[in-house]
């Protein structure tokens, strides 16, 4: 029993519990935490009880004063009992109830405090170390009887640590692998939260430390999941924020100074990058620090150069005539590259890349040719495949068939140390983040190569075969489904701007939503109003109507683009590694399993074919028995409007393409195979819903009190109505289905007669 001799009333209160017990244990050992001179003073509190003071010396902790009492205890089971806590009768009977053969037993326990009595904790009814890194599971200094032996195997109690002696104790525990655990599920141990002085007491000084120390010693067992766990109870219960700027500096010095830098990098980072996301309620100078300190651990990290690393990394890149965009994406790359420093110190090529050639505009594919041809950067390799041009453009649904058969012929087998990234050429290597100050901000490199390496090495070999990425920027499908939720905050406030405090608090509760910047749903709720006016998309930050409307007439994000969403519990800005059923544009493959050509499935309606390829791609692969899980890579979606066509044209096929491809992998989905009717009835059903989000968008703009401003408001009303008209003459039967497993149906050859149509109008 550790005592530190400063509340003797309770003291005798929890002997008298061990005294009373119904199996008397052979000896009783109060040990001193503090200073030699205390020893007498505990003596004459404990008068006329049969016990034995022990001092330790100096005032060393809990843990100390345990090892102590172990070390000089003479019995084969060693039971604690901390000298505020109180022991029913039969406690040692019930543990002792079923003989002595046993290694470790827990007992349920009970807390008492001002309100009352309930219930606690019930023991693990197995003893893992998952649940001892995020939580207490029911081990504390009092429900605890060990063997001398699996006692010391596990080293005893940790003497460095303050606090979370007891989840380190259970770790230690869980390693030194008990081979006979006793679980006692009847509240035989009454733990008491009274308002003296606890280790476990909220503001209690010894908690910030002991939480460090925790983290510095068991962190880099934890994946980011259990990390954000960790820090949300942390807040709730003691008001710590391991994530705090301060406290992570802590931990990198102290990191750096034992050499494990390696070790601590991935829970440093993704405590770094979830902190940044959250800087909601800051200013700008305060999202710099965060970034700063990004850059400073990644550069740390690849100085140490002894973690496991990625043994290549290749990206297959899709082009379809958006000017620009492969000088674009591979600017983005370079830049990230001198940012975050990854594979700094590597010698040669680091990363390579493909680009799947499917421009059908003359102009911009000789752009393309021009940059790769000249490209000299040796730390990036490039390469190009060719769709025929008599083919192009091959829909995206077709043109990924086509990219993933030309990976195979070149002998890309993806692994989880060698994964095969798939991207459209509208992405780069940058993400977008909160700005009280200028709503969002682009921030160039940041250490998204760090995080894809550590979630391919850290889950791919647990058998995930693909992680979908997400993104950040522009929503991954541009058909209407940001409108209504962009003028609900253009329409809902006469000025620009809102008080810093109330725009944090409004991208705090935005970003916890699960899918908060594409939907089609009427919610009005408060919360979701985002007045930010701030043009992130522009350099200059300049906020100009006509552009404003132009962006919102081909699907572009205005006040709410697509960020890392951090909703769920806990919050965590790598994902939840949740199963996905719809994939994107940025999906990362480990396997050869997923690298499959054939799993692409569309279908066409007249001269439009589906959009959401990358879906009917993931549910096929599901269903052959592939893992396919939902992380968070988020590079910036700078999606460009395709130059001539108009945008009303443009915008219904993108509604009546994502309809379709709506309708298609519902119908996998719940049919498991491709179904021309029900796929019918599906976007008939989406484009219902769009149409329906047309009208109550209409109405937002049509009402008097809008501050809209009136010639940009006229203009957008025209485009709704012309649009909402164009798609309500539309019947979405005689669709054409495509087989997955029909290799033809992506050729070029019939890709070319495909889009020899896409000119085609649109029939009623």
């Amino acid at each position: 029993m550790p005592t530190t001799g400063r509340r003797p009333i309770l003291l005798r209160r929890a002997l008298a519990s061990v005294l009373a017990q119904l199996l008397r244990p052979r000896e009783i050992l109060v040990i001193v935490d503090a200073a030699e001179d205390a020893g007498p003073d505990v003596a004459a509190q404990t008068a006329g009880l049969p016990c034995t003071v022990l001092a330790v010396g100096d005032s060393r902790g809990a843990g100390a004063a345990r090892n102590h009492g172990a070390r000089v205890a003479r019995a084969h089971h060693l039971c604690f009992l901390d000298d505020d806590d109180v022991w029913k009768p039969g406690y040692l009977v019930a543990v002792f109830a079923d003989g002595p053969a046993f290694d470790l037993a827990l007992t349920a326990f009970e807390k008492h405090n001002r309100d009352g009595v309930r219930p606690e904790k019930v023991p693990p009814e197995t003893l893992d170390a998952g649940v001892f890194l995020v939580a207490n599971p029911g081990l504390r200094g009092s429900n605890l009887v060990v063997t001398r032996e699996l006692f010391w195997a596990a080293g005893g109690f940790s003497e460095s640590l303050p606090s979370f002696n007891d989840m380190d104790f259970g770790l230690r525990l869980v390693a030194a692998q008990p081979r006979r655990y006793r679980r006692i599920l009847t509240p035989l141990v009454e733990y008491h939260a009274h308002d003296g002085e606890r280790l476990s007491r909220r503001g209690a000084q010894a908690i910030p430390p002991g939480l460090e120390g925790f983290l510095q010693l068991h962190g880099p067992r934890m994946d980011h999941r259990q990390e954000a766990a960790f820090r949300t109870r942390a807040i709730d219960l003691w008001g710590v924020d391991p994530w705090a700027p301060a406290a992570l500096e802590r931990r990198l010095q102290q990191a750096l100074a034992a050499g494990t830098i390696a070790a601590h990098f991935p829970g440093l980072l993704h405590a770094a990058e979830t902190a940044l996301i959250e800087e909601t309620c800051c200013s700008d100078t305060d999202v710099d620090a965060r970034q700063a300190f990004i850059d400073r651990l990644c550069e740390a990290f690849e100085r140490d150069g002894a973690a496991p690393r990625l043994r290549s990394l290749r990206i297959v890149v899709i082009t379809t005539d958006t000017a620009g965009s492969v000088a674009a994406l591979l600017a983005s790359l370079q830049r990230a590259l001198e940012r975050s420093r990854w594979r700094a110190s590597a010698g040669g090529p680091i990363v390579e890349l493909l680009f799947v050639r499917n421009d059908r505009d003359p102009e911009i594919d000789d752009e393309h040719g021009a940059t790769l041809r000249t490209w000299a950067d040796p730390r990036i390799v490039v390469a190009e495949v060719h769709v025929p041009r008599s083919s192009r453009p091959l829909s995206l649904c077709e043109a990924r068939a086509f990219a993933f058969r030309a990976a195979c012929e070149r002998g890309w087998e993806p692994s989880p140390d060698a994964p095969v990234w798939s991207l459209d050429e509208d992405f780069r290597f940058e993400v977008l983040v909160p700005s009280v100050e200028r709503g969002f901000r682009r921030v160039a490199g940041g250490a998204l190569l760090h995080r894809l390496e550590l979630l391919a090495l850290g889950y791919g070999p647990s058998g995930i075969d693909a992680l979908v990425g997400g993104n950040s920027g522009a929503a991954p499908v541009p058909a209407l489904g940001l409108l209504r939720r962009q003028l609900f905050d253009l329409t809902s406030t006469p000025a620009p701007g809102v008080q810093t405090s109330e725009r944090g608090r409004r991208l705090a509760a935005w970003l916890r939503r699960r899918d908060p910047y594409y939907d089609l749903t009427t919610d009005r709720g408060e919360e979701l109003w985002m007045p930010l006016r701030a043009a992130w998309w522009r350099e200059s930050d300049e906020w100009v109507w006509d552009e404003v409307v132009d962006r919102l007439m081909l699907g572009l994000p205005v006040t709410r683009p697509a960020l890392p969403s951090l909703d769920g519990m806990p919050p965590t800005a790598w994902g939840h590694l949740d199963a996905a059923t719809v994939a994107g544009g940025n999906t990362v493959l480990f396997t050869p399993r997923v690298l499959r050509a054939d799993a692409f499935v569309q279908v066409r309606w007249g001269s439009v074919r589906s959009r959401r390829g990358d879906t009917t791609w993931c549910i096929n692969c599901r269903k052959s028995g592939a893992m396919i899980a939902r992380a968070s890579i988020p590079l910036l979606h700078d999606r460009a409007p395709r130059r001539g066509a108009p945008a009303r044209e443009t915008t219904v096929r993108d509604a009546v393409a994502d309809a379709l491809g709506v309708g298609l992998y519902e119908t996998l989905g719940a049919l498991g195979r491709a179904d021309q009717e029900a796929t019918s009835r599906g976007a008939g059903r989406r484009l219902a819903a769009v149409i329906e989000n047309l009208a109550a968008a209409t109405a937002q703009l049509e009402a008097p009190e809008t501050p809209f401003p009136p010639e940009p408001r006229s203009r957008l009303l025209a485009f709704l109505r012309d649009v909402a008209g164009a798609l309500k003459g539309l019947r979405l039967d005689e669709i054409e289905t495509s087989d997955p497993q029909d290799q033809e149906r992506s050729s070029p050859m019939v890709a070319g007669r495909m889009a020899d149509e896409c000119d085609e109008p649109l029939r009623a």
